[in-house]
């Protein structure tokens, strides 16, 4: 087992040294500002920026473990949220990442995106259509739901009978 990797800490000088970026890396990773994200390139071209190793001498996993460690210890024990790559959306704040991650844990009942659909009378619209009084057009229409609503809800009230 190689012990070839290290974790790493970008960090402004012009915010009083507090870390921006943790990540694991081998040879000169540490010291690269080329393939990073916008947010990344945006904080090291306009502020006074540094890196260092902060851990070495470690295997893969080992890099892999200290990282998330490091980054929840910035952001619960010194209140310095750690920019954790960027998604499709921007900037994925690991504060943000880690709320969640806790709140999908603790509450049963939490859900992300579009709050959930309620349709009045849908079993009734439902049930005369599965008897052939009312085709899944006429259901949609008088419900005001599109087509692939109605079928999403007939699977989920199916499902919910199974």
């Amino acid at each position: 087992m190689e012990r070839e990797y290290y974790v790493y800490a970008w960090y402004c000088k012009d915010w009083g040294n507090a870390y921006f970026y943790v990540g694991k890396g081998k040879g000169n990773r540490y010291k690269i500002k080329s393939s990073r994200g916008k947010a990344f390139t945006a904080i090291i071209t306009h502020w006074n920026c540094d890196s260092l190793i902060l851990e070495s001498n470690l295997t893969e996993e080992e890099a892999y473990i200290r990282e998330g460690e490091i980054k929840e210890e910035m952001l619960f024990e010194k209140g310095q949220p750690i920019i954790d790559g960027e998604g499709r959306n921007g900037i994925k704040n690991m504060a943000v990442q880690i709320a969640k991650r806790e709140k999908r844990r603790t509450d049963p009942n939490y859900r992300e995106g579009r709050k959930r659909l309620v349709v009045n009378n849908f079993n009734e619209y439902l049930e005369k259509q599965q008897k052939g009084e009312m085709t899944a057009h006429e259901c949609c229409e008088e419900l005001g739901i599109s087509r692939s609503t109605f079928y999403n809800l007939a699977r989920v009230n199916w499902e919910n009978l199974s």
